[in-house]
């Protein structure tokens, strides 16, 4: 045991001179050298990247982000995080790989994540008033009341619940998911999946409420961007958590089988409900 050669050889990243395994690789991760260390996992001082790992151009963040306290007024740092997200969002959605969200976990950060959330709650709130405006405006123009009156109040009742609703339901989604991704020896932090999830839900959310000014195909593009973030998520998954594609996908589909089986079970009884009121 004190003999030297029979020392095993130390951990390839660790610093030159340190004692050997005394910085062991991430536990239930991949082999040294093939891939970064899982999202949380703090690799201490001296580890480098394997050759060949970066970040694909287009990720990264913009000119002016990262600088001195005082060097940016506040709307320029908001500004300079939501061009962060954007150009990172971009680059995930329209060429999606578990590669692309792999190269955007570093720059997980609740600053960021939050104030995108915000811009994308407003900016959804706005446009479901709209929708909501206009049909309220037509279904009580067909009564022959005062359509402005109530119009505007509707506007106004669905900017808030919608906004405040995409907020808070934007995190029980995540953490909902992110529960289901531990129970499945999932590895990311809540932080790491949240910003993942976000990347791809917060702008589909904003095209997907745009889509619905349309009628009819408006509610066939939400339906087809509600399918193409089931896939986004999937990747999302088996980035942030190490986790196989085959489990990526349960993590992602129980939620959403267990909400279509209460879909129909809420359907089912309000079918029930109508024909018994029909009878009487």
């Amino acid at each position: 045991m004190g003999n030297p050669e029979n020392q095993p050889p130390p951990y390839p990243s660790q610093p030159a001179g340190t004692p050997p395994n005394s910085m062991p690789p991430p536990l239930g991760g991949p082999p040294p050298g093939s891939m970064p260390p899982p999202p949380g996992y703090s690799a201490g001082p001296g580890y480098q990247p394997p050759p060949g790992y970066g970040v694909p151009p287009g990720y990264g963040v913009p000119p002016g982000y990262g600088a001195a306290p005082g060097a940016l007024p506040p709307t320029g740092i908001i500004q300079a995080q939501l061009q962060f997200f954007i150009r990172n969002a971009q680059g995930v959605i329209t060429k999606p790989s578990v590669a692309a969200f792999d190269a955007i976990q570093q720059y997980a950060n609740w600053n960021i994540l939050l104030v995108a959330l915000g811009a994308a709650a407003l900016v959804r709130g706005v446009l479901v008033a709209i929708s909501s405006a206009y049909t309220s405006a037509l279904f009580f123009n067909s009564l022959g009341t005062n359509t402005v009156t109530y119009g505007v109040g509707t506007a106004i009742g669905t900017f808030i619940t919608t906004a405040i609703g995409t907020f808070i339901g934007f995190f029980i989604g995540a953490g909902i998911l992110w529960l289901i991704a531990r129970a499945f020896q999932g590895t990311g932090s809540f932080l790491n999946y949240a910003h993942a999830l976000g990347i791809v839900y917060l702008p589909l959310y904003v095209i997907a409420a745009a889509f619905g000014l349309i009628p009819i195909l408006g509610g066939l593009a939400a339906l087809a961007i509600a399918v193409y973030a089931i896939y986004l998520a999937v990747l999302a998954t088996a980035s942030t958590h190490r986790l196989t594609m085959g489990k990526s996908v349960a993590v992602v589909l129980i939620p959403v089988g267990v909400g279509i089986l209460l879909g129909i079970c809420v359907a089912a009884v309000a079918a029930a409900a109508l024909i018994a009121l029909s009878h009487r």
